[in-house]
């Protein structure tokens, strides 16, 4: 992010940081592709947010499922269906409809 705001104070505050900004306290924040995809959609009015979505990526971003520690089965479970939808085609066909392929790992 500092390579990419040449001319910004970069804070990495944490919650902190992101209730300033959400206050109207902060210039800019970044956030995952889903997340900035979402917001760009929502209206803004004059003294709203503003939402600048960059044509490059900034940096990448490994997206996981949660799974308990020690549950062998389910874990197992759950790559069987990313990896069957991936082979079926019916991840990038859904990634696409909503505009998540860039971030489709192979």
């Amino acid at each position: 992010m500092k390579d990419y705001l040449k001319n910004a104070e970069v804070d990495l505050g944490g919650a902190a940081q992101h209730a300033r900004g959400r206050a109207g306290g902060a210039a800019a924040s970044t956030s995952s592709s889903p997340t900035s995809r979402r917001r760009s959609k929502s209206p803004t009015s004059s003294t709203g947010p503003t939402y600048i979505l960059p044509n490059e990526k900034l940096a990448v971003t490994p997206y996981a499922y949660v799974v308990p520690p020690g549950d062998q089965i389910w874990l197992n479970y759950i790559n069987l269906f990313v990896d069957t939808i991936k082979l079926d085609g019916r991840l990038m066909k859904y990634a696409k409809k909503h505009k998540l392929d860039p971030i489709v790992a192979p």
